[in-house]
């Protein structure tokens, strides 16, 4: 004989399992007043509510029955309960950085190993993670960094800095050697200014197979589209969109780069043609396409969530929603 259903007393989805030894008569109106003693209850609570949960209501023969159904499936939840707790006091974090000093930090990115390197309104800062040494240190050069990206491919490290948000670029040696010095040795880094890029808030860097490199970049009213060229070692500008809500997102595949601001546009890293991202013919997409620009919904972030080897699939985030939508 099949059962009908099962309940996972060891869940491995994060969900646990609580057994109760006593069943509320309002929980059980359609039952006898004289069965309600022996029923007890085991409920699966999910990670997080997203998911329902799950109960399941045993009626047991007699007292003793329910004592010993009780008993055993405590055991079993209490084992699974600290196995599980074992396993998250393994998984838990531990602190690396405090800062003393209150700095308005932006980002935080590992530039050497064992060495964090911290953008702040302040300025640039390296702080080592192991040795004796736990001060933090300030590379002079640039002010008030909002955006650190390091560019493995061309040994470089892309930055926003000052208060007219500049994006300028560093090699990547130079800057980790300014990281590792000590602040006596007063380390100072030379950046040079990426042209027909002003007043930078966001960009990307594209992270393709290929060779290629390419850099989006958003200023208040713009996007540009950027490729490295090789010979002259400089990012040329290859496309330009005048836009009418500022940028919130920027994301590459591929073939192309996605970018948030009224709505979603794609640029192809091909042709640079650029066109709205979403589908207007498809009738399950009008509200997105024709009426969130109404209620004044727009954009603020591009997740890709492909399963593994699945066709390409997007989170597409707006204020009040997300949709989930092909590549």
């Amino acid at each position: 004989m099949q059962p009908t259903d099962n309940f996972d007393l060891r869940p491995t989805d994060g969900s646990t399992v609580a057994i109760h030894s006593a069943v509320a008569q309002s929980e059980v109106f359609a039952t006898a007043k004289t069965d309600v003693p022996y029923m007890f209850m085991i409920e699966s609570v999910p990670l997080t509510t997203c998911w329902p949960g799950r109960t399941l209501l045993v009626l047991a023969l007699n007292f003793q029955h329910k004592k010993a159904w009780v008993s055993a499936l405590e055991a079993v939840t209490q084992a699974e309960s600290n196995r599980q707790s074992a396993i998250q006091a393994h998984r838990k974090p531990k602190l690396v950085l405090r800062l003393e000093n209150p700095l308005d930090v932006n980002c935080i990115v590992p530039i050497n190993e064992g060495v964090l390197l911290i953008g702040a309104k302040e300025g640039l800062f390296s702080y080592r993670l192991h040795g004796n040494r736990k001060d933090l240190v300030k590379i002079e050069g640039v002010t008030s960094v909002q955006q650190i990206v390091l560019v493995p491919k061309l040994s470089a490290v892309l930055m926003i800095v000052g208060e007219e948000r500049q994006l300028v670029l560093t090699e990547l040696r130079v800057l980790q050697g300014c990281a590792d010095a000590v602040q006596c040795a007063q380390p100072t880094l030379e950046v040079d200014v990426v042209p027909n890029c002003e007043e930078c808030h966001l960009f990307e860097v594209s992270n393709l197979e290929k060779d290629d490199v390419f850099l989006c970049a958003a200023a208040q009213d713009r996007v540009k589209l950027f490729k490295w060229n090789t010979h002259n070692s400089a990012f040329v500008l290859r496309k330009e969109l005048i836009v009418s809500e500022t940028c919130s997102c920027i994301h590459f595949t591929e073939h192309s780069v996605l970018v948030g601001c009224d709505r979603f546009y794609e640029v192809d890293l091909g042709n640079f043609s650029a066109e709205e991202f979403l589908d207007a013919s498809d009738s399950t997409l009008a509200y997105v396409v024709f009426g969130l620009k109404q209620v004044h919904s727009f954009p603020v972030a591009i997740l890709e969530v492909t399963p593994r080897r699945g066709e390409t699939e997007f989170l597409l985030c707006y204020h009040e929603f997300g949709i989930f939508v092909d590549g």
